[in-house]
């Protein structure tokens, strides 16, 4: 689940980074300030699905919006924050499965992404390169980004599988809460683009 968070606010970085208007530089800043920032995840196994989200997700990208190989930047989400809407199983989130007290936050470094450019108004789909750090472990990751410019203003969508086992993160066993062994992780954001 912290792998959702963490990709989630890759995502976020590298589509506000292409907000640029037709700088060679541009900034993306990720705030959890902003209504449309949000991570979720979807875990649906045998006997129980349920999701759980959060908007505490932050960092700051940058590239060139001509060219989406030069994608760098960093995301981070508050893993303490994860809500799934039941409070026992929130608790049993946090203490059992992310173990939030030793890793708080799930961190994505973005080290570029494939070709494209976010230059012009209207949409882009491309692949976003890098790593996460969860539950003390990290392991080179990639995101599917579908983003929309309009102006300086960008809206985008990231979504990626996560498989727990990859970060030594144990599946609960008790009935209360059944985990599936990968969790389906969206990231959403809408960023003002800063040359």
């Amino acid at each position: 689940m912290h792998r959702l968070p963490a990709t989630l606010a890759l995502a976020c970085l590298i589509m506000v980074g292409a907000n640029a208007s037709g700088a060679t530089a541009a900034t993306l800043t990720v705030s959890p300030s902003d209504e449309s920032t949000e991570y979720r995840f979807y875990s649906k196994a045998t006997l129980e699905s349920f999701e759980g989200s959060s908007s505490e997700l932050s960092g700051r990208i940058e590239f060139d919006p001509t060219d989406l190989t030069t994608v760098r930047g960093k995301l981070v989400a508050d893993l303490t924050k994860l809500d799934t809407g039941l409070g026992l199983r929130n608790k049993h989130m946090h203490d059992n499965v992310l173990d939030t007290k030793e890793h708080p936050a799930a961190i994505f470094t973005i080290d570029g992404g494939s070709e494209g450019s976010i230059a012009s108004d209207g949409p882009v789909e491309f692949t976003l390169n890098g790593s996460m750090k969860l539950h003390g472990e990290t392991k080179k990751l990639q995101a599917k980004v579908a983003a929309t410019r309009v102006g300086n203003v960008v809206s985008f969508v990231a979504k990626f599988d996560l498989e727990l086992a990859h970060f030594g993160i144990k599946r609960p066993k008790m009935l209360m809460m059944k985990v599936a062994e990968t969790v389906q992780l969206t990231v959403k954001a809408t960023a003002t683009l800063e040359p």
